[in-house]
This record gives structure tokens, sequence and C-alpha cells, in this order.
């Protein structure tokens, strides 16, 4: 018998803290994607297609901290006689665990605690289970928000979980439903994604699994190349399973952090992992999914590092990531055509391989791993299911356990009120709320309202036929409404209409000086390459402001990019001690000192109050160390000494 529980969990957890309070304009890093090395014209990617460099509208969730308390979220269950499967909803829909009840095995990497780390368009991102990216390239942007989430059934009354969320980027909706039959083996889920716009977006989907750390763990694919990425070559094609001498189906031996598997048309897609004795996590699909990766930390001390702290202290954390994409590799997004709507079934569990098959050559271990799926389910089964289960995922629910966000609600308001079709029936949307205030003013009144210059702005719009409603407010009753221009230079900006948007910005804090219209011409100016400029801006927005966390962490990061290390220091001691206080603005603090030559205070700085601990510093940074370098350096030069980096 399958059950389906509706609960609370308690696990040790960071806080969230809210977002930042400033528009993310440039939070994802600027770069020409270029081919990988083998690419020809015959391979038919969409190599650098629908980038964004941005998360915009959504604001960054950078204010967390490391602490870890007991906290009470909401939980569901799905369980029959063979798995046991645990979601989250606040953290994206996740699929936190996935538990073998007669191996008593993790299929998954079950992470002990909920700790947030910077990896996600919006900074807050966490590790392990099984996330699903929609949208725009890397973590989503509802990778740390609750879903829509709801309970329906299958015809035969077999309980299914459903997520389902309004994408404000790609102004799209996706839906994930989950079922787990009686006396299965699998965990089956339907994917459902809908473009109810007339344009063609670019369309981006990555379900992205972490599974434990098996000794002698292989990875089988039914592929004999892949697009793989390592440091010698950077972006390459390369043969399936040896590369550089070594036989990279076992991970370990993997010189690339990312191998995207290149698995022919008419082969059944899946991608299974097997421990040294042949019990197997084994992922399949229909055929919609076509592509499958394999991403695997770091061998290093910082890769290991960041594992082990992602997951708690005392826990190790270790883990590999098994992908499925729409996309051959993740340097893509795919056209979607309008009113169009995109589905597949995923399957997640668990099969037995004869271990010297699941071990010898690599294509006997594919053979061996179709099939025992096959003995499960075919490729041709599974694909009719996709057809069978389609009235059920065009169904209404049963009941909505969660709300999710209000802009689906919005944007039903916004299709009523310009006489077009609703968002897709069956997905129960809510009614809009406080955050969507001022939207819902411009389409019912023609004017965004009026703003205190110092109130955070409440919310942003990418979506083009809201900046049209910006547009004609501004020529007719925002006409010398600061707030009005200061929306639409930001949308502008995040389109890329960059002239458009210096004209607005510009003509918001002419109207009004407002701290930000002056910190989204820093990022204008930043993305001219006007760095001084940038730091410039930055600072005067954030003395509007000086309560401001968010204007001041960014005043500080421009002057430090350029070296301004006397305003730093004069900027700092100005601040209200919560403000200075921050890890961050501490960080950048000591290197101002550093950089005047005071080396003393610059330690004392880094190291007083336990050390500085910046809770988002993301994957890769290297700030922290680089300071301890440079610090430890100048100690040991003025005492005569000779400082070896290599051996501190």
């Amino acid at each position: 018998m399958t059950t389906f529980t509706f609960t609370k969990i308690t696990k040790p957890a960071a806080s969230l803290n809210g977002e930042s309070s400033l528009p993310a304009l440039d939070n994802i890093p600027l770069k020409k994607l270029k081919p990988a090395i083998g690419y020809d014209d015959t391979r038919g990617l969409f190599v650098g297609y629908g980038y964004v460099y941005s998360s915009f509208p959504h604001k960054a969730l950078d204010k967390y901290t490391r602490n870890l308390e007991e906290r009470e979220m909401d939980a569901v269950i799905l369980e029959n006689e063979y798995l046991r499967a645990e979601f989250i909803p606040s953290v994206g829909g996740k699929l936190w665990s996935l538990y073998d009840k007669i191996e008593k095995k993790d299929l998954l990497f079950n992470n002990p605690v909920v700790r947030y780390g910077n990896l996600s368009t919006r900074n807050a991102w966490t590790s392990g289970g099984v996330e699903f990216n929609i949208g725009e390239r890397g973590h989503h942007a509802y990778t740390c928000d609750t879903l829509f989430t709801a309970r329906t059934e299958l015809d035969d009354g077999t309980p299914v979980l459903r997520f389902y969320e309004y994408n404000r980027i790609r102004s799209v909706v996706y839906q994930i439903d989950f079922w787990l039959p009686e006396s299965s083996r699998f965990l089956f889920c339907r994917v459902r994604i809908t473009n109810p716009t007339l344009e063609v977006t670019p369309m981006y989907w990555w379900s992205n699994a972490a599974v434990p750390d098996w000794d002698k763990g292989r990875v089988i694919v039914p592929a004999d190349e892949a697009y793989a990425y390592d440091y010698k070559s950077g972006m390459t094609v390369v043969p399936i399973p040896y590369h550089h001498d070594a036989d990279m189906s076992y991970y370990a031996n993997n010189p690339c952090s990312d191998t995207f598997y290149n698995i022919s048309e008419g082969t059944r897609r899946f991608i299974c992992y097997t421990d040294k004795d042949g019990y197997t996590y084994a992922h399949t699909s229909t055929n919609r999914l076509k592509s499958r990766k394999m991403f695997v930390w770091g061998s290093g001390a910082g890769g290991k590092r960041w594992q082990e702290f992602l997951s708690g202290t005392g826990n190790p954390g270790s883990y590999l990531e098994l992908q499925a994409g729409i996309a051959q590799t993740q340097e893509e997004h795919i056209p979607m055509p309008p009113l169009t709507s995109w589905e597949w079934v995923e399957t997640y569990g668990a099969i037995r391989l004869d271990v010297g098959l699941a071990h010898g050559d690599y294509k006997l271990a594919i053979a061996e791993a179709e099939k025992q799926l096959n003995k499960i389910m075919t490729a041709e089964e599974l694909e009719c299911l996709l057809v069978k289960t389609k009235s059920m995922a065009i169904s209404p629910a049963k009941e909505l356990l969660l709300s999710g966000s209000g802009w689906g609600a919005l944007e039903n308001e916004r299709r009523v009120a310009c006489g077009e079709n609703l968002l897709p029936e069956h997905l129960h949307f809510g009614k809009s709320g406080e955050i969507q205030g001022q939207w819902k003013n411009l389409l019912e009144k023609g004017s965004l309202g009026e703003h205190k210059t110092l109130s955070i702005p409440a919310s942003w719009m990418r979506q083009n036929e809201w900046l049209e409603m910006m547009e004609s407010a501004v020529k007719g009753k925002d006409k010398e409404n600061w707030y009005s221009y200061l929306q639409l230079g930001c949308t502008y900006f995040s389109l890329h209409k960059f002239r458009f948007a210096e004209e607005a910005l510009k003509q918001s804090a002419e109207l009004k000086p407002n701290c930000w219209a002056l910190y989204a011409l820093s990022c204008l100016e930043k993305t001219y390459g006007n760095k001084e400029k940038a730091a410039e801006f930055a600072l005067n927005a954030a003395k509007l402001n000086p309560g401001d966390i968010s204007l001041a962490i960014a005043a500080v990061c421009r002057m430090h990019e350029v070296g301004q290390t006397i305003p730093i220091i004069e900027y700092i001691k100005s601040l209200p001690d919560e403000v200075a206080s921050n890890s961050r603005i501490r960080l950048y603090l000591s290197y101002a000192l550093l950089r005047q030559g005071k080396v003393a205070e610059a330690d004392e700085e880094l190291n007083k109050d336990g050390g500085v601990d910046v809770s988002d510093i993301r994957e890769g940074e290297i700030s922290i160390t680089n300071l301890w370098f440079d610090i430890e350096e100048a100690k040991a030069k003025a005492k005569g000494r000779r400082f070896d980096r290599q051996k501190a």
C-alpha cells in the first residue's frame, strides 16, 4: 500500500533572513560563452542562446547565516513497501531523500542539515537530494522558495504529490507530479512545462540528483562520447569511458568536473551508478529529457571542505551529481514554441546488476543496466505511461496543501484585463497579494503609485507586457513619478536596453534623489567598464541610506575593486555599528587597512570575535585566504623573514 503524508519535520537549519533590498541587475557574471573544442556546425547545439545575466526580477537571497538551529518545516512523504521519498516544499520542492527500505540504503545524498551556500542564481542554495532547475542556466531562482504544493491521484487512486509555480523570467508555468505505486521499486516524476505566451522562449531544464560517494562507484550511461570540461583542455569532445588514459566511468578517476554524455537518438535515456557489489542507483526517462551529466566536485582540500561545510560539522557530505536535461549541455537553452507544453516522465529507484558485468567491459555494463531496467519497465512502456497519465496531469488537484507566490495570480489578473487566455486552468494560483500590489495598481489605474525614497521597493518586473504599461505610465499619470522611472530603468537594464535604462534612471534621480536609482546607475557603469564611476555611484547611493546593509556592502565592494582604501576606511567609520559589523564589510575593511600599511590593525580586524566568517562566500572565492596570506607575508617581511605560501 502507498501512503501520502503531509507532515512537519525538524532539522538543523540556517535562517534565510529575507531578501536583499537591491534589484539583482548584474549578479550573474557577464561572460561570452564559447563553443567547445571539437564542436562543428553539424552538432546542432544552442551554445549561448537564451543566456540571462541576472536573476532579475527576483531579489538575491544573501542574508542567511551559517548558524544551525532546530527548525520545523513542512514535508511530504510518499512511501510503499520498497521506498520512502521525503520532499521539502520550502526548498523548491526538493526530493530531499529516497530510502531503499529493503537494502536499508539512501539512494540519494540525504543531507542531515539545511545549510545555504552561494551557488544559485539568487545566491542561496542547498546541497543534496534532487533539485529541479528550470528557466535559466544554473541552480534556478526558486530553489529556496516554497512552491505550490497539492495532493491529487491517478485513475486507480494512487496518491500524487504536485508542485507547481509561475516562472517570472521565462513567463512559463512548470508542474512536477510525483507518485510511488504500490509494490513499485521506482518513484515516478512527471514534468510539464507550458509556454502560454505568443513568443518563442529559451527553455532550460536539468534534474540534479546528488548521490552518495560509494566505494568504487561507477557511472554507466549508453554513450561513447561526451562534451567534457577538464582543467587541461577546457570544454572538449572526449571518448567514453577512457580519457587521459583513465577510465572516467569510475568517478574517482574522472579528470573532468562536468561530463555531458552524448546519447544517440533511438537509445534508451538512462544513467546508472553502481557500487562495488552491483547495487545501483538508476534514473531513466522518456525521450524528451535527452541528456545526462556527471558532475564531480573538486578532489582537493577546498572541494572536500566545501561539501563538509554544506552538510554540517562532522558530516563528510561527500557526493557526486548525476543530472538529466532537455539540452545536450548546460551552456544551452532550447527554443520553446508559443502556446506549447513539453512533458516527460522520469524514474528514480534501485536495480541490481551482475557485479562482473557492472565492473567489466563498459559496453557490457551498459547492456546489463538496460537489461535490468527493462525487467522493471521498458522505454516503450515508459512512453506509454506518459500518455496514460496525461489526464491526471491536466486535471485540478484534489487538495491544495501550500501556496506559492502571488505572481501566477497577478499574471492571470493581467490576462483577464487584456482579454487573453488564462495560465493552465487546472492549476490554482489564488489571488495576488501585497507584494504584487503596485503592479495591480498599474494594471487598474495606470500608475505605480507614490513611494517613499527610503522604502525598499517591494518587487520588480521584467515581462514585456508590464514594460509597455510602465512606458505608458511615464507618459501619463506617472510623468513626474521618480519611482516609475526607477522601475522602468531597471526593467530596461535587465533586457540590456542600456541607453534607455540610463535615461530613465537619471530621470528618477533628478525627480527625487534616491539610493535605488544611484545603485542601478552604479551597476550600469560597471557594465560599461567604468569601475571608478561605478564606485562613486554606489557610495553616493549608500550614503543616502546608511542603515541599509545591502547598499553598504555594494559600496565597499565597488570601492575595493578599484583600490579606494582611504574612502573605504572613512565610509565604514561613518556606519552604524550593526552595519559596520557585517562580515563582508569587515573583510573589505581589513583589506583596506592592509593596503594602507596598517598590518596590525588589518590582522586584528580579520581575527577579532573569532575571525571574519562571510556566510555567503561563493564556492571558489578565496578572498579570505588571500587576505590571510597577505597579512602573514607583511608580518614576516617586517621581521625580516621569508614567508612561503606553499608551506603556510
